[in-house]
């Protein structure tokens, strides 16, 4: 077939040519058929072949088993909590006349990553991070 003003890159040409091992012809008319210039009957019949097809993305069919991990306790982040909890306790802030009201509710949300506080009818939240160690290139 003949398709007049259609640009193909030589380059894609010569590449198609190399790596599927076809002639020159056969590399434009894949690039016209790809493109919609021309009808290509085989690949229009395997379109519709897989239309109403549903890809399972598994492996062979097989639902992903969940992984249950345990986690370990990091009882230095717990430590670290415990003093930040006995410091707010002791504070004075500066500009609050009742000591009463420096902490309206003060609760560990999780005994080793937030604490939640309220000051002068504020919220706070602590969050307490820790780190990977960096990476050591090679």
């Amino acid at each position: 077939m003949i398709a007049k003003g259609v640009n193909i890159p030589n380059e894609w040409i010569d590449e198609m040519c190399e790596k599927l091992d076809i002639s020159i012809d056969e590399a434009v008319d894949m690039y016209l058929a790809d493109n919609g210039v021309i009808e290509n009957a085989e690949q229009n019949a395997l379109n519709e072949k897989t239309k109403g097809m549903k890809i399972d993305h598994n492996t062979g069919g097989k639902p992903k088993k969940k992984v249950v991990r345990e986690r370990k306790p990091n009882e230095l982040k717990r430590e670290i909590i415990n003093m930040l909890i006995e410091a707010l306790n002791v504070c004075e802030i500066k500009g609050i006349e009742d000591k009463q009201t420096y902490f309206e509710t003060l609760k560990v949300v999780n005994p080793e990553k937030y604490i939640d506080f309220t000051i002068d009818g504020r919220e706070f939240t602590i969050n307490l991070v820790e780190h990977r160690p960096p990476k050591v290139k090679k």
